[in-house]
């Protein structure tokens, strides 16, 4: 028997019992265990796709809106399976591969072991991880999952180097994945047929006919605001309004008012906060270009004051950041903001008198099943205590410095700090010294980085999830310039462009000076 029929064997010996086995698990299709095996047969076809884009699908899944696995316990989501995939397939090919290895940047594994190691001491010391969904009688092992997922997403970006030819492309997988947010809000307009794409992309917004002006679209303003920080980190503020390039300038400022459709004021405080950023990073505050814009954003801004009543209702939600004495907009707007803001504030006034008390030992994620049970009551929105509502009660305190030190104590605050300050350095050198094609990368990575922690400090920060913004930032800087560019590089290529030219330099006489 020659090897081709061998093979032909051993195939039809293969598929001809799995082909047996989903034809009867089909007869009952939505039952689980016809699911289940559907489900990893599809996997086990697409799992050689996924050996060889591993990395680019992390980059990819980083920022979309995939919704949970369902038929595992819990639902994780695709990019929490993935980051466990990638993080394997990384450790595997460093174990077989010699070439193979991961861009070590020690002033940041550090606090980054650290805090995975407070992380788990607190969990240790306040009942355990709690996965309910595993047959635990508490809750809460859902959030040490991801922010466990988050720091070890770090050492799944610095598995490899990025290539300078490669670099646009990663970073657009990086940001463009955030496109995904607008799907959800298309469900009241989508074919009946076509629905089932909201299995896994969920409904955002609750969108009824003839309501349009009135609904706030959550995951359009979120697309808008993804493609705006592509278009800075692909272009630069350099690159859209000095390149003589009208078309990119129109797509901006489109992107932007789209971004404004979700009602978030936190969208134009970011979008403002990250363009001076970068503004100033790259170099143009010291160009005509400054008094331009600024003289542009206050024409602008008067144009709007005498129709800021008619505009759609999320467009004056985001408006409602400016006073009333400055701009006058329509009555529930204003309300549905002030009330926002008034329940934020009564919130982290009732949880600071709860901050000595876990400075030692943290609180952890750890929820009882009358805690859960409280959050799912309406009297526990009603309390008198801001601290007994139901978000707080689920730890989303909406402030960052909060949903630190109260679960993880003054260890976890310390970690934190220690963390951000040396993530900070690193984006630093890495805009002073980096590879010159990626000096609009390195300075929107800077910009970006800087705005998250004033919004996470200030605005609206939650650990377990931001702390993947955060690692994300810094590891593809890290992977981008392949590790922390210092200054000698810089001499040294200075140095060598001078010795290059210098061979081209007429050769004087010893007596000339």
């Amino acid at each position: 028997m020659n090897s081709t029929a061998l093979k032909s064997l051993i195939v039809y010996g293969l598929c001809l019992p799995v082909a047996i086995l989903l034809g009867i698990l089909l007869g009952d299709p939505l039952s689980f265990s016809s699911l289940g095996f559907v489900s990893l047969l599809l996997f086990l076809l697409v799992f050689p796709f996924i050996i060889k884009w591993h990395y680019a699908l992390v980059l990819l899944s980083w920022n979309m809106t995939l919704s949970g696995i369902y038929l595992l316990p819990g639902s994780p989501s695709v990019w929490l399976l993935l980051i466990c995939l990638s993080f394997g397939m990384a450790i595997f090919e460093r174990a077989l591969i010699r070439e193979s290895s991961f861009v070590t940047v020690p002033t940041i594994i550090w606090p980054l072991l650290f805090l995975a190691i407070v992380v788990l001491i607190t969990a240790k010391l306040n009942g355990g991880f709690g996965f309910h969904s595993l047959g635990s009688d508490v809750y809460g092992g859902k959030k040490y999952v991801y922010l466990l997922a988050g720091i070890a997403s770090y050492f799944v970006l610095t598995s490899r180097s990025i290539p300078l030819e490669k670099a646009p492309l990663y970073v657009g997988l990086f940001f463009l994945g955030g496109l995904t947010n607008a799907i959800g809000d298309l469900y009241p307009i989508t074919p009946r047929p076509l629905q089932f794409i909201f299995w896994f992309f969920p409904p955002v917004s609750a969108i009824e006919a003839g309501d349009f002006g009135m609904t706030r679209l959550r995951g359009v303003g979120s697309a808008g605001f993804v493609f705006f920080c592509w278009m800075l980190i692909r272009y630069g503020i350099r690159g859209l309004f000095l390149s003589q390039k009208p078309g990119r300038l129109f797509v901006f400022f489109a992107v932007t008012v789209v971004s404004f459709l979700g009602g978030f004021r936190s969208t134009l405080l970011a979008m403002v906060l990250l363009f001076s950023i970068q503004f100033f990073l790259e170099g143009l505050h010291r160009t005509r270009l400054l008094p331009v814009l600024f003289f542009t954003a206050a024409l602008g801004f008067f144009s709007i004051i005498p129709v800021a009543s008619k505009l759609p209702f999320s467009f004056q939600r985001v408006l409602a950041i400016f006073p009333a004495e400055v701009l006058h907009i329509d009555r529930m707007a204003r309300l549905s903001a002030e009330d926002s803001s008034r329940w934020r504030l009564d919130l982290w006034e009732s949880l600071l008198p709860q901050v000595p008390r876990h400075l030692l030992l943290g609180k952890g994620y750890t929820i009882s099943q009358e805690d859960f049970q409280m959050i799912g009551r309406n009297v526990s929105f009603k309390a008198l205590d801001a601290s007994q509502r139901g978000l707080a009660l689920s730890y989303d305190y909406h402030n960052g410095p909060l949903s630190v030190i109260i679960p993880f104590g003054i260890w976890g605050a310390f970690g934190f700090c220690w963390f951000m300050a040396v993530a900070i350095w690193i984006l630093i050198r890495n805009y002073r010294y980096g590879d010159p094609t990626l000096k609009i990368i390195n300075s929107f990575l800077l910009a970006a980085f800087v705005q998250k922690t004033l919004m996470f400090c200030t605005v609206y920060g939650a650990f377990d999830s931001n702390i993947a913004t955060f690692v994300g930032y810094v590891g593809l800087s890290v992977a981008l310039n392949k590790g922390v560019r210092r200054k000698s590089a810089v001499s040294e290529l200075a140095a060598t462009e001078r010795s290059l030219n210098s061979k081209f330099l007429p050769l004087r006489p010893s007596f000339q000076r």
